[in-house]
């Protein structure tokens, strides 16, 4: 059976991709281990994404050479994974090369047993030895012979690997952090920041959404905390790394001031940064704030999105196979393009003859930026805008992934509540829309969609950034079938991913078999990590139920990751955000009243304004019957306008006017 045929019905781009190589590619499935187990060879599991631009650089060197493919198919069965469709794939084996000593990151190339145990692996290879780096052929030689030579040793191992890796370093501490303790941990690394060009020094550089999000969260910040947590935000917006020709965001920089990206543009990147900017736009109350988020969205709109409302996941960092050509420009080309304001275009935007990336340039600003935008320079980069669409774009992966839907459907709506911009929030409701179509079935959750096509069960991640995407969405327009669904994902966590004698959640589903051990991380990535997810959503949802059992598994997820939380809130901001909803400072609004009250709107534009939100808001429309066990149902919707407030166990005096409840939500 030809390469072709094996990946060519996949949905994955990263893999119909690779079904033109020579390499006999099998997708991950039962049949290519026993093909492997029939031959008794190793098996190659190589993982990677279609925006990688190393996976393109080795698939070019390696998996596209006749020779080099024809010795990976006789020596192994080679698979290839799309990590984005199964992360659970790829954290297992990606912890296996972090605890043997190499280094994370993609493409991730793991040899392993026809039994499925990791023995040997790493990540790029080059076709020739590089200094320290083998040759990939070499490599293959080398593992082939191993297996050969030590095959009995390396099976027997199996247990012992296993056992390893489903270690998650819990350490079951016996009571939640403090807020006090959250509070000072997070004070603390706030004051790790870059103090001149934000995010955590060092570079490359990556934009701590987490983080970011935890710290705005937090009310009271010293001076000094707040001026480094808006360094980090402006310096980001005003960086390359941020497209400021035509909205969103790039990955992450290789340089200490955000100038030059890798220019892969992801979903998940880009919805975190709509929560964590409209956040910014409520805190400082700058327009360039709110500018962002409305940039951000466009882009997202337009080049991600589906007509049925969905996100599709990424676009490439390369262009006619070289990195960084879409999206940068050389001098000449801006002296066509600009004529004569080329020069006040380039002292603005920091770009020269030289260029700051190979020659060409990267636009990015170096002060602040002005409330409202310089007409002239909104022309100049509409000129080029219309200049840069005319050129061969970067490949887009369009498949839709449940997790990143999730992320994107809560920051649209929160951006769309801060920002009280209706545009965001149809967006929002449409892409909830799709998720309750195409998404959620009475069976479970599937992770990915294409164009009406579906596969692979959800993961812990896609059901809890699901969930919390329901919830914020409720939280803002009070429609039941939002809270429904967030029960719904909440439900469904504990029916597929708690596992016996562990406090922490699992990624996969209970049922699934296909992987040696179960790898679920407590800390978080780029984006939160399921465990901390599924914590923040079901301790939301215990304070607005009332159901126990939510929050005894909130708990628990929390304390497994013990002492680290408080002392490393960087690393794990989304548990730290949910010990802070399960702490006795977690703040819960419920708005009640007539909706043609104008006192009711005047508290509603007090909460929507207030510089940092509650962590529970109920809105003022009649209870969703789940919820009348929960502290929304004590509180009865007729009478005057007023807003109810809690505080841990406790509850104040309702309040009826609008500048008393804003003191209060800045106490």
């Amino acid at each position: 059976m030809s390469a072709a045929n094996r990946l060519g019905q996949e949905l994955s781009p990263y893999l119909l991709q690779h079904a033109r190589n020579p390499v006999d590619w099998w997708p991950w499935c039962d049949e290519a281990f026993e093909e492997a187990r029939r031959r008794d060879v190793p098996v190659l599991v190589s993982i990677g994404y279609s925006a990688c631009h190393w996976c393109h650089v080795m698939e070019r060197e390696s998996f596209e050479d006749a020779e080099t493919a024809a010795a990976m198919n006789d020596r192994l069965v080679c698979i290839k994974v799309d990590r984005e469709e199964r992360p659970d794939v790829d954290a297992l084996h990606m912890e296996f090369v972090h605890r043997a000593g190499g280094r994370r990151g993609w493409p991730l190339n793991v040899f392993v047993t026809p039994g499925r145990i990791p023995f040997h692996g790493g990540t790029y290879f080059p076709p020739r030895r590089h200094g320290p780096m083998p040759a990939w052929l070499d490599v293959v030689d080398g593992v082939a012979r191993a297996y050969a030579e030590n095959k009995e040793r390396i099976e027997a191992s199996g247990a012992d690997i296993a056992g390893a890796l489903r270690e998650r370093h819990e350490e079951a501490a016996d009571s939640l952090p403090g807020a006090a303790d959250l509070r000072r941990g997070v004070g603390k690394q706030i004051l790790s920041l870059d103090p001149a060009w934000g995010g955590f020094p060092g570079a490359p550089k990556f934009p701590p959404h987490g983080f970011l999000r935890t710290a705005l969260a937090q009310p009271n910040l010293e001076a000094r905390e707040e001026a480094m947590l808006r360094t980090s935000l402006d310096r980001i917006a005003r960086g390359g790394i941020r497209d400021h020709v035509a909205g969103g965001f790039a990955r992450y920089s290789t340089d200490e001031h955000w100038v030059v990206p890798h220019f892969e543009k992801m979903l998940y990147d880009n919805a975190q940064f709509l929560w964590n900017y409209a956040e910014a736009h409520a805190r400082w109350k700058h327009p360039s704030h709110a500018r962002t988020v409305r940039e951000t969205a466009a882009w997202m709109v337009r080049e991600l999105g589906t007509p049925e409302g969905a996100f599709r996941s990424a676009l490439d960092a390369d262009s006619e196979g070289e990195e960084g050509l879409f999206w940068t420009w050389d001098w000449e080309e801006l002296g066509r393009v600009l004529g004569d304001d080329r020069e006040a275009f380039t002292e603005a935007w920091n770009c020269s003859r030289p260029g700051n990336f190979e020659g060409r340039n990267i636009p990015w600003r170096a002060e602040a930026e002005p409330a409202e935008p310089d007409p002239r320079e909104e022309e100049w980069l509409r000129k080029l805008r219309e200049v840069r669409e005319r050129r061969v774009g970067p490949a887009l992966d369009d498949k839709v992934l449940a997790s990143w839907n999730g992320l994107a459907l809560a920051g649209l709506a929160r951006a769309a509540y801060r920002l009280d911009d209706g545009d965001l929030l149809e967006s929002a409701r449409k892409l909830a829309g799709f998720c309750l179509e195409w998404l959620l079935h009475p069976e479970g959750l599937h992770a990915v969609w294409k164009e009406g096509r579906t596969r692979h069960p959800g993961t812990l991640e896609d059901w809890a950034f699901l969930g919390e995407g329901f919830l914020e969405l409720w939280m803002v327009d009070g429609d039941g079938r939002w809270i429904e669904a967030a029960i719904r994902c909440a439900d469904g966590i504990l029916e597929r991913f708690v596992e016996e004698g562990s406090d922490a959640l699992r990624f996969s589903e209970s049922s699934r078999s296909d992987l040696l051990a179960d790898v679920s991380p407590l800390n978080d990535g780029p984006s939160p990590s399921g465990n901390g997810s599924a914590a923040r959503l079901l301790a939301a949802l215990h304070h607005l139920t009332g159901n126990v059992r939510y929050r005894e598994v909130a708990e628990g997820i929390v304390r497994a990751a013990g002492a680290a939380v408080p002392r490393f809130p960087r690393s794990y901001s989304s548990l730290a955000d949910a010990a802070r909803i399960l702490s006795t400072e977690v703040v819960l609004v419920h708005l009640a009243g007539t909706q043609d009250d104008p006192g009711l709107e005047a508290l509603a534009r007090a909460l929507r304004e207030s510089p940092v939100l509650p962590d529970l808001r109920v809105p003022p429309v009649p209870l969703h019957p789940s919820l009348r066990g929960g502290f929304a149902g004590e509180h009865p919707a007729s009478g005057p306008a007023r807003a109810w407030i809690c505080r841990g166990t406790e509850c104040l005096e309702p309040v009826f006017d609008s500048d008393t409840l804003g003191r209060i939500l800045a106490d």
